[in-house]
């Protein structure tokens, strides 16, 4: 018995070994300080739309746009309605 222990000891015992902190993930370096960021660095193109104003399209608070098929659909919080215009602003 004493001659099966002590191999099946060293073998536990050599076996357990640690892997470290070693990780295959790529580690990203962020800077958090806060810093003002040039509009050309977050967006490649910028447009401005003139949005039809009347009565019946006035925005409050707009809170979301949505754009599918041509088209913009703007959900405002101040009044209970999402509005929709095309691509030139009717």
């Amino acid at each position: 018995m004493k001659n099966i222990l002590l191999p099946l000891l060293l073998f536990v015992l050599f076996s357990c070994k640690s892997t470290g902190d070693k990780t295959d993930c790529e580690v990203l370096h962020v800077d958090l300080v806060e810093r003002p960021v040039p509009m050309e660095e977050l967006f490649s193109k910028i447009s401005v739309i003139p949005l039809e104003t009347n009565d019946s399209s006035f925005l409050v608070r707009p809170v979301k746009v949505i754009i599918k098929d041509n088209r913009y659909y703007i959900v405002d919080e101040g009044v209970p309605a999402v509005f929709s215009f095309d691509e030139e602003g009717h």
